[in-house]
């Protein structure tokens, strides 16, 4: 499995689990960012997109009253299913 299958195994994970870690998306930002990844620049972007995202995602409810720029569990995986649909249209 490469680092782009991974990847998309961790986002596949989430979703049904029906959460996602503080550590995935670390993980997932800091791989986006910094790998050379074995996808299409396309794929790429959409992935770059979410990684973007993850740099705002808080899943302590606490830690993100009064910021809203930060974004919660339910708002996470919704993004992850919309990441997932666009990375697989035809599935």
């Amino acid at each position: 499995m490469n680092k782009f299958e991974g990847l998309i195994e961790t986002l596949e994970n989430s979703v049904k689990s029906g959460t996602l870690s503080k550590e995935d998306a670390f993980f997932f930002e800091a791989t986006v960012g910094n790998e050379e990844l074995e996808c299409s620049d396309e794929k790429y972007e959409i992935l770059a997109e979410l990684a973007h995202d993850f740099a705002f995602y808080q899943p302590d409810k606490s830690l993100r009253e009064g910021e809203p720029s930060l974004f919660g569990n339910v708002e996470a995986i919704r993004k992850i299913e919309a990441t997932l649909r666009r990375l697989r249209p035809n599935t």
